[in-house]
């Protein structure tokens, strides 16, 4: 790790030190997705299949599991705990729609397939930040979720975090391009 890198990566981690600290329990939900979404995003990357065919393999691996919470799901009882209810998957339905919405699903999953093997992994993440960076934009200003005074600590150093891993993406990726252009060429005589 370059020292930037490792400055950035040091901001982050005090950032979830300080809400943990401040809210009194870790974000693990928030750990976890990051950690599963960065090992998929790796997955993706360096796996020899194509993007349709590791969607439809995503999709054969978790469809036993699928079918068994539909069967529990209409037989009233409650799988792992959790109570479907009238709610969720016990009406034909809506278990059907649940079903036809995997297939909204594939598209963006096949073009993040595509796009992982195409674009530097740092690229990658900081565009999965798009998506948390608009919800929470969405949850504080529009359903007046609670910001904390932990919160306007812990946000602006993962912002910092992520502007000084950026940047060292970007200057890292301007020296390489340097370098390959003055790189001599062999000439043939």
């Amino acid at each position: 790790l370059r020292p930037l890198q490792i400055l950035a990566i040091s901001l982050a981690l005090v950032a979830v030190l300080v809400l943990t600290a401040g809210l009194g329990v870790a974000p693990w939900i928030a750990l976890i997705l990051a950690f599963t979404l960065a090992g998929y995003g790796a997955a993706k990357r360096f796996s020899s299949a194509g993007p349709v065919i590791s969607v439809a393999a995503e999709v054969v691996i978790i469809l036993p599991i699928a079918l068994i919470w539909l069967v529990l799901a209409h037989a009233d009882q409650t799988p792992f705990g959790v109570d479907p209810g009238g709610h969720f998957g016990n009406e034909a339905r809506t278990s059907l729609l649940l079903m036809l919405s995997g297939l909204l699903t594939a598209a963006p999953l096949i073009l993040f397939s595509y796009a992982a093997r195409r674009v530097a992994m740092t690229t990658v993440g900081l565009i999965q930040y798009l998506n948390p960076s608009l919800q929470f934009l969405c949850a504080v200003l529009i359903f007046a979720e609670p910001f904390t005074v932990w919160h306007k600590l812990a946000f602006p150093l993962i912002w910092a975090a992520l502007l000084l891993y950026s940047l060292d993406a970007v200057w890292r990726e301007k020296a390489s391009r340097r370098a390959s252009r003055s790189a001599p060429t062999s000439a043939t005589t």
